[in-house]
């Protein structure tokens, strides 16, 4: 997610009991970079940064059941970035779970945009339209900051946000009559949702409405524009019309 607000203060102890309040979710170490990790203590990272104004990322882990790892940056620019990945092992009926953690935190930072998603194994026997749609998706769904900065929003994952700028760039309007289901936001954003309860859905049904919606979407030329390679192994993105000239 991109956040709109910087992460201090009020706003990262909110981010701090959005992972606490679930026992499944509460920290066990963090860290100032990649490699550093302390036994987590709300209290210590709160302090350290009202010390340590310099301090641009927090890291937090959890390396017992319900693992995962990830980082936000504190300032706020436009590479600001809040970015969590969960063990694969987590059984499906958790998943409901990682998307209300998702939507809290979304509430938090307020994202001009944001996905989250899960990220199944390759189907067996894919035709080559599905296996390309397929694969379209997930790089949807891993956005970076220097891709977003550069080439602008890729696409939608299982649930997307969409607010501030990147919204007045589709309409409002446009984005709430797409081929999703879409929600409004408390925090005046747009939810959108490939499927009621993504964490039920067939693969295939998934990726149909992906395809369906990024049709649509399309038509505004906000996208970034995505070229494959010829083995279909990767994908590159390039700026589209409306990303170009958003700033003219």
């Amino acid at each position: 997610m991109f956040p709109t607000v910087p992460i201090e203060g009020e706003i990262l102890n909110k981010i701090l009991d959005a992972f606490e309040e679930t026992e499944y979710f509460k920290p066990t170490t963090w860290g100032k970079g990649e490699r550093s990790k302390a036994h987590y203590d709300r209290n210590v990272i709160v302090e350290e940064f009202s010390l340590n104004q310099v301090l641009s990322e927090i890291y937090l882990r959890r390396d017992k059941s319900f693992k995962y790892d990830g980082k936000f940056s504190t300032q706020l620019s436009p590479r600001s970035f809040v970015s969590f990945k969960f063990d694969k092992n987590i059984k499906p009926d958790y998943w409901p779970h990682i998307f209300d953690l998702s939507n809290k935190l979304a509430e938090i930072i307020k994202p001009s945009y944001g996905v989250t998603h899960i990220f199944w194994p390759a189907p067996d026997n894919m035709d080559i339209e599905f296996e390309k749609d397929f694969l379209w998706m997930d790089y949807c769904a891993q956005p970076a900051p220097v891709d977003f900065i550069q080439s602008g929003p890729a696409g939608v994952g299982m649930r997307t946000y969409i607010s501030g700028k990147v919204m007045e760039l589709f309409g409002k309007d446009f984005l709430q009559n797409m081929p999703a289901i879409v929600s409004n936001t408390d925090w005046d954003g747009l939810q959108i949702d490939l499927h009621d309860k993504p964490w039920e859905a067939d693969v295939a049904q998934i990726v149909d409405n992906f395809k369906k919606t990024m049709v649509y979407l399309e038509q505004k030329e906000v996208l970034a524009i995505p070229e494959f390679d010829e083995q279909l192994r990767g994908v590159t993105f390039s700026p589209n019309t409306a990303w170009r000239n958003r700033n003219k």
